[in-house]
């Protein structure tokens, strides 16, 4: 490169140049959220109302005027569920290109295998220590736990407790993976600098002062009630956790 900076720094670099580019498109998706939030209670009754109708009354309607009111519900507030997903469409191809291009950077600049970064001899082999494929863990797990604790106020208690354990579960065995993938200290110098405006970006978009800057609704600030006559839905998480406590447990005689 002619910049004349450090290898590192133009890695580093080109992640943050990234990772501002698809900003406005994660305000886009979290306006997105809050606004499928404050619709949640229209869209819960007419859940009511249509397993009343499916299941009490038969009614072989119910669906499509369950589809009709939905698309209405969608309009009116501007929150269709797809556009949460607007983050994963915007920055996969762009963050995965990157990936492959750091992974295999020096094939294109040789001089890159002559570069040292911290302890690392070359940024084009593998960390000696193995430290670089556990701090990209822990890192990651970091920016779960922030993205988690901010919508703490507005998640149930043994919710909130399972999901934790299995992003730490899922976190903490992705390690040894990453050691026996041995990936250049390059691709680690990506995913740490990554991990770390991630986490940052989460942490910033929970504080209601930024909130307020960026012009986004405020957060829940408690757990949202069903409306009356319908039962809170129970987490998919903690069905599967029950059904595998119950697992080879007898059954009680009638």
């Amino acid at each position: 490169l002619a910049t004349g900076l450090p290898w590192w720094v133009c890695i580093a670099g080109i992640t943050v140049a990234g990772r501002l580019l698809v900003f406005p498109v994660v305000l886009f998706q979290q306006a997105s959220a809050a606004r499928l939030t404050a619709a949640m209670p229209e869209i819960q009754q007419i859940e009511i109302e249509y397993q009343a109708a499916s299941t009490l009354y038969k009614d072989p309607g119910a669906h499509q005027r369950r589809k009709t009111k939905m698309a209405a519900v969608y309009a009116e507030y501007n929150c269709h569920p797809w556009r949460l997903f607007s983050p994963i469409f915007a920055t996969a191809p762009l963050f995965v290109s990157f990936f492959f291009a750091v992974k295999d950077l020096s094939i294109a600049y040789p001089e890159v295998a002559s570069v040292a970064w911290l302890w690392c001899p070359s940024l084009a082999a593998p960390d000696p220590f193995l430290l670089l494929p556990v701090a990209a863990g822990l890192s990651l797990l970091g920016v779960l736990e922030i993205s988690l604790n901010s919508r703490k106020a507005s998640t149930d208690e043994m919710s909130q407790r399972l999901q934790t354990g299995i992003q730490r579960i899922c976190c903490l065995s992705m390690i040894p993976l990453l050691i026996g993938l041995k990936y250049p200290a390059a691709v680690f110098l990506y995913w740490i600098t990554n991990n770390l405006l991630s986490g940052f970006q989460a942490w910033l978009l929970a504080q209601p002062w930024a909130r307020i800057f960026f012009r986004l609704p405020p957060l829940p600030t408690s757990v949202p009630l069903p409306p009356q006559g319908m039962a809170a839905p129970k987490n998919p998480l903690i069905t599967l956790a029950e059904g595998l406590n119950n697992l080879g447990k007898p059954k009680s005689p009638k």
